[in-house]
């Protein structure tokens, strides 16, 4: 279940060292330009550090990106940033935006938020910063104001987070040592910016700075005797750092994110005795966003090939496969994770089998069920029920719109932004209410499954969920 940010390092790791080397035009505080300079220099870019309102263009349009800091702002340093920006976006040349310390001073956020309108490539934030941009903290937050600016969200701290908006994975390594030594976050601007230079994606660049910083600086704590022989020691490492240490050393994880808009379960008992690979494969074409096996009391090997079977049958088409309950079909198939109820097997355990990039889906039917699932275990949560069912007994009674909006609230105040689906008794005439309270989708059985058209049927529910999501964020 390999993520494609491993599949990016094992296929495009590469450091900076080429011919000509790449270069970088650096606006950033004097206090970093020295440890910045220094770290692309060990890494094969070329800086220049200029803050000359009357040249500064200049230099822009001769490097491959820019890298704007914000910090000891002083009235020259703030005129050069406005000319290098226009000359940035005048030029089409990749930018870093690195809001230094905007929580302490009004005027400063004030240019922050100028300077976000101008659209980065890449803004480069530590947890204070995030935290006043995005008025929260984590995975979430990170996701959610990557996905507000339109850009990619690099954010710092003791794991290092990534995200366009819709891809999350983070950087593990690195020292609290780092933290002691002037200018290592400045510097870590500077090198996505020069992997943006050298032609990288925004999301990869920012994947490559943070694990080539996070191994090197893992490394020299290793050897260092404190934060003066660390300094030199990360300059050492970075500049011995090649492709195969990031391969081997880099800990990536790129946390799964699941569409729950259609969430069709497929349970032979529900579907008139027809194939499960031709009932999936119409789903799909009908706007099905996820799919689950559901086969209680089946013979383990009889499961692993119906898995087997429904997965090839939606290849290529980008809708993931989860069994319910067997973790050990789920790996055998190669389906993409699995679904657990509140009788199955230990979520937390069931985690550690997987790996943490597959998808993991929990039931949760109380607050305190939520309350027992360790953070970032679940990919997603199946609230329920909503409705009376005919497909499970699902043991307590139904919960109705009304319900359901504040069993969400009591999960995300466990589990902030945990995607959530509405479970039971869901059908296009009552899925808009389910969204309306504040789910991100419906997982529904005979809706789909039992109709006479499935693709009609997925294609009808599909419009209904894409309408009240539509109304829900125009609010």
């Amino acid at each position: 279940m390999a993520s494609r940010a491993l599949a990016f390092l094992r296929d495009h790791a590469h450091l900076l060292r080429r011919e000509p080397p790449v270069r970088v035009h650096m606006l950033t505080s004097p206090a970093a330009v020295a440890r910045s300079a220094d770290i692309l220099l060990a890494c094969g870019a070329s800086p220049s550090a200029t803050a000359d309102p009357e040249t500064v263009a200049s230099f822009v349009e001769a490097a491959g990106a820019l890298l704007v800091n914000l910090g000891m702002l002083e009235p020259a340093r703030e005129a050069a940033i406005g000319h290098a920006v226009a000359a940035a976006r005048r030029l089409g040349r990749p930018w870093v935006l690195d809001p230094v310390k905007i929580g302490l001073s009004p005027a400063r956020r004030e240019l922050a938020e100028r300077l976000l309108g101008a659209g980065p490539t890449v803004l480069k934030v530590n947890a204070a910063e995030l935290a006043v941009l995005a008025d929260g903290e984590g995975a979430e937050a990170v996701r959610r104001l990557a996905r507000r600016l339109g850009c990619v969200v690099a954010a710092t701290g003791a794991v290092d987070l990534v995200s366009d908006g819709k891809r999350l994975i983070e950087i593990r390594g690195g020292s609290p040592l780092l933290g002691r030594i002037t200018a290592t976050g400045c510097a870590l601007g500077a090198l996505v910016a020069a992997f943006l230079a050298a032609g990288e994606p925004p999301l990869e660049a920012a994947l490559l700075a943070c694990a080539a910083m996070a191994v090197a600086g893992e490394r020299a704590a290793r050897q260092a005797r404190g934060p003066g022989s660390l300094a030199a020691a990360l300059v050492d490492e970075l500049a011995a750092l090649g492709p195969t240490d990031l391969l081997h050393d880099a800990r990536v994880v790129e946390r799964p994110r699941v569409d729950l808009r259609v969430y069709g379960i497929l349970d032979p008992s529900r579907t008139g005795g027809r194939p499960l690979p031709e009932l999936a494969r119409a789903a799909v074409r009908g706007g099905a966003t996820l799919l689950q096996l559901r086969m209680k009391g089946t013979e383990t090997r009889a499961m692993v090939e119906a898995a087997r079977a429904v997965r090839a049958a939606v290849a290529g088409t980008g809708v993931p496969l989860l069994v319910n309950d067997r973790v050990d079909v789920a790996l055998a198939a190669g389906a993409e994770g699995v679904h657990l109820g509140k009788d199955d097997l230990d979520p937390a355990f069931a985690r550690s089998l997987l790996g943490p990039e597959a998808i993991l889906g929990v039931t949760i039917h109380h607050a305190l069920e939520a309350r027992a699932i360790p953070p970032d275990v679940a990919t997603y949560a199946g609230l329920g029920p909503i409705f009376p069912t005919a497909s499970k007994d699902p043991g307590d009674p139904p919960l109705g719109p009304e319900g359901l909006a504040r069993l969400i609230r009591e999960v995300r105040a466990v589990h902030p932004g945990l995607p959530v689906c509405g479970i039971a008794g869901i059908d296009a005439g009552n899925a808009a209410s389910v969204i309306e309270a504040g789910a991100d989708g419906v997982a529904v059985i005979s809706e789909l499954f039992l109709a006479d058209d499935v693709e009609a049927a997925a294609r009808r529910l599909r419009a209904v969920v894409d309408s009240a999501l539509a109304r829900r964020n125009a609010t």
